[in-house]
């Protein structure tokens, strides 16, 4: 928020943030009860303006994990993810409601995500067991804001 979101002038009212320090459960059901009453309904779901993503080293995106991919085709807006390392619970976004978005941006840095985004974006290897290769807006407004690591595959 403060080297983001506050910086572009965006009123509260209109930032949704999941908050991570409740009951993941209990907010996953919160936060969708919050979309469907403040956010526009397309398609019977919320759909946000731009929802920015990020993309992990194992190829996780909000939340998301590789050995989740079942959560990624949801109807549910929110969905419970675990972390496969620490075993947290993490409220996510399910991939319905992500590609439901009108514009979606997945960003990146370092080198250690240079191989998967590659992956990804050649749809090459193992890349359909990323579920950041299933983030596919509807409307196919994708972006991907790349730092020079972790685009050095792209780079002459």
């Amino acid at each position: 928020y403060k080297n983001f979101l506050f910086k572009m002038n965006i009123p509260n009212e209109n930032i949704f943030r999941i908050k991570g320090e409740k009951k993941p459960k209990e907010e996953a059901q919160s936060y969708t009860k919050l979309l469907s009453e403040l956010v526009d309904i397309v398609d019977d779901l919320p759909s946000f303006d731009l929802c920015i993503l990020g993309i992990g080293s194992d190829g996780h995106t909000a939340s998301i994990f590789p050995h989740e991919l079942d959560k990624l085709i949801k109807i549910n807006p929110c969905v419970v993810g675990t972390q496969p390392d620490s075993g947290q619970k993490r409220v996510s976004l399910s991939l319905n409601q992500i590609n439901n978005s009108k514009e979606v941006i997945i960003h990146a840095c370092g080198s250690g995500k240079r191989e998967i985004i590659d992956e990804i974006i050649s749809k090459k290897g193992k890349y359909l067991e990323y579920p950041a290769s299933h983030v596919k807006p509807l409307n196919k407004k994708l972006s991907w804001f790349l730092d020079f690591d972790s685009a050095e595959n792209y780079m002459n």
